[in-house]
């Protein structure tokens, strides 16, 4: 009869089938996962709301310090926590853009299409999210889309003037209706010229900034 070994210790052939088969049906059934209940998903969804809080938190606060690579991470892991907050999108995008800003040399593109792209987000979960225009509108300005910055400007002031905005977005209107009267005088005095404004015709950079 054939002989194995483990751990110098000699048994059968058949002991070690027996002992295969067993743990195929354990890995077939002990060993796999048990549904949640809905009190354990309700508690697990909860606790990763109030995670997700405490990074986007962590975020305002290295935001407003200038650490733009922290309050990225931060608000990073707020919207893998928390997708559906706008707020947390919105104020991600606002940190690739200002991050952008202060690089002094060799600006990364790349870091404004991701201010873009989670603006966007915010937008797409709450239209009416004034604050998440005007973040569209700066970045849209680095990119030298005139037209589309001049038309973001406007549904900005149009959302934080009316019943919808907040004491904090009335507070930026006058700066965007700065932005739009230069994008204005730019378009026509590029018309003057003869020279019809192209979409992606790049205008002096602004100094007017949404902290």
């Amino acid at each position: 009869m054939i002989r194995l070994f483990n751990c110098g210790r000699p048994f059968t052939a058949a002991f070690a089938l027996m002992a295969v088969f067993s743990l195929f049906l354990s890995a077939q059934t002990g060993c796999s996962k048990r549904e949640k209940t809905p009190e354990e998903k309700a508690q697990e969804e909860a606790a990763n709301l109030q995670a997700a809080l405490g990074h986007f938190n962590k975020g305002n606060d290295l935001l407003a310090a200038k650490d733009y690579d922290g309050a990225i991470t931060e608000y990073v892991e707020s919207v893998k926590l928390n997708p559906s907050n706008p707020a947390a999108q919105s104020n991600l995008g606002f940190a690739y853009l200002d991050k952008f800003n202060a690089a002094k040399d060799k600006k990364d593109p790349g870091l404004i299409d991701k201010s873009l792209e989670h603006q966007k987000k915010a937008t797409g979960l709450n239209p009416d999210m004034a604050a998440a225009y005007y973040g569209i509108a700066m970045a849209l300005e680095r990119k030298g889309d005139v037209y589309g910055a001049l038309e973001t400007w406007r549904q900005f002031l149009k959302l934080s003037t009316g019943k919808g905005g907040t004491p904090s977005d009335a507070q930026w209107s006058d700066s965007a209706k700065k932005h739009i009267k230069a994008i204005e005088e730019f378009i026509k005095k590029r018309e003057k010229e003869g020279k019809k404004a192209h979409p992606q015709q790049k205008q002096p950079p602004s100094n007017h900034k949404k902290q």
